[in-house]
């Protein structure tokens, strides 16, 4: 049915099958669509306000060379990351320009690629509402939150633990990134994540300091933190077998990270604080 996910990343795997495509058209594959996906996180950023130097640098160093991508990247299988995150960006930029088109052709081709897509409910309304601020996209987000609650719910695997302990188990391993963004050391494919008082502490630490300094830094920088915690929230819902957050599970956060880079970028290298602020269009 059309209606089904993963339909597109299916038909790549059966096209380099069909091309006879080895290990290094996989991996080149892989590779061209990180730096697409570089590119239209730079235009984002230039739709949203930031300049040519801080949306380019942003970029790169919150993603192209951030050591986060490189799970993504290296491994074949997680294609279907890189095209959710594809279709997403471009229904984001849609949302900056008013193009309809744009956005459901760009939902539609994130949903054939990962259910993870299913975010992009809510970013592209957030970021039209950044853009535009109309009370319509204010609904709009408040439909997708729902939306993507209500499929969350829905799905059917459920696994040994219960909602509250899988919860915390996702914060923890989601947190653990959002560390490794700010300091890349450590990084493994196999981290040993363990709910206790301290890992509990650190989750409610550092998202409530995110939260604090959103509200007070607010601009690109609170959108920064609302596209991460998109990503991050259908997964402390859905218990998906085997699969606590990892880093191709991320890769769909790391535009909102070269988001709050962006802002703390052009607001220290111009000595304006009023570049955290959203800007009218």
């Amino acid at each position: 049915s059309w209606r089904q996910s993963r339909h597109l990343s299916r038909w790549v795997w059966w096209g380099l099958a069909q091309m006879g495509g080895g290990p290094r058209i996989a991996h080149a594959m892989n590779f061209g669509g990180h730096l697409v996906i570089g590119w239209l996180t730079g235009m984002l950023l230039l739709q949203l306000g930031a300049s040519w130097m801080t949306a380019w640098v942003s970029t790169v160093l919150g993603l192209v060379l951030h050591p986060l991508h490189m799970e993504t990247v290296a491994y074949a299988a997680a294609r279907v990351d890189l095209i959710a995150t594809l279709g997403v960006l471009i229904a984001t930029l849609g949302a900056t320009v008013g193009n309809v088109l744009l956005i459901a052709g760009g939902l539609y081709l994130g949903w054939q690629g990962k259910e993870i897509a299913a975010g992009g409910l809510v970013l592209v309304p957030l970021v039209g509402w950044w853009r535009w601020r109309h009370w319509g996209w204010s609904v709009c987000i408040g439909i997708g939150l729902l939306a993507v609650l209500a499929g969350c719910w829905e799905m059917p695997f459920v696994g040994p633990q219960s909602n509250a302990e899988w919860a915390w188990l996702q914060a923890v391993a989601a947190t653990r990134l959002l560390w490794l963004l700010v300091i890349p050391i450590g990084q493994t494919v196999d981290p040993g994540v363990v709910v206790t008082p301290f890992t509990q502490t650190l989750v409610l630490l550092t998202g409530g300091t995110l939260a604090a300094l959103a509200f007070w830094r607010r601009g690109l920088f609170a959108l920064g933190v609302l596209w991460i915690a998109a990503v991050i929230l259908p997964r402390l819902i859905v218990q998906t077998p085997r699969a606590l957050m990892n880093a191709h599970q991320f890769y769909l956060a790391l535009p909102g990270a070269a988001l709050m880079l962006s802002a703390y970028w052009d607001a220290a290298s111009s000595g304006r604080e009023d570049l955290w602020l959203p800007q009218r269009p």
